[in-house]
């Protein structure tokens, strides 16, 4: 099983280039203010981001 870690990407992680992996973990701060848009674009790509 592979793992990919990230952490702070503070709405950058759209452009991220993520190696592929079975588990992605984020660590930190994803978003600088918190707004409901930031979350929910946030979640949306998370659950989509990892492709074996």
């Amino acid at each position: 099983m592979k793992f990919v870690a990230i952490s702070d990407t503070h709405d950058k992680h759209r452009g991220l280039n993520l190696p592929k992996g079975d588990v992605l973990i984020h660590s930190g701060d994803f978003c600088h203010y918190g707004s409901h848009d930031n979350l929910y674009d946030f979640l949306e790509w998370y659950k989509g981001s990892i492709i074996k």
